[in-house]
């Protein structure tokens, strides 16, 4: 059984016991958090449940494992011709979540 879930404007694929990354949430390790945006859930049998455009009564039960940071961005400006460069870059701050739980 797996489902995709929307958590701001990203869509994941998730199974039970999955774990992933999210974009940082105000929460601290341990907490529970509930999804009610599924926009599609497929059973063990194969059967499909497409949302229009999220499934009513279905939700999502993750549990955060901490925080992290992603892969470095290099941003570079360059001005040929008079020895400009200005190079900058930064992490991304990011939550670990796993699945608990696919309540259908």
């Amino acid at each position: 059984m797996y489902a995709i879930i929307q958590k701001g404007s990203h869509q994941y694929k998730v199974t039970a016991g999955m774990e992933f990354d999210i974009y940082n949430i105000d929460a601290q390790a341990g907490d529970k958090l509930t999804v009610k945006e599924v926009l599609m859930i497929v059973d063990d049998t194969g059967e499909i449940k497409v949302g229009q455009p999220y499934i009513e009564k279905a939700s999502v039960d993750l549990k955060i494992n901490g925080s992290k940071k992603g892969k470095k961005v290099n941003v570079m400006r360059f001005k040929a011709k008079s020895r400009y460069t200005k190079r900058r870059g930064f992490r991304e701050d990011l939550t670990v979540v796993s699945v608990e739980s696919i309540n259908v």
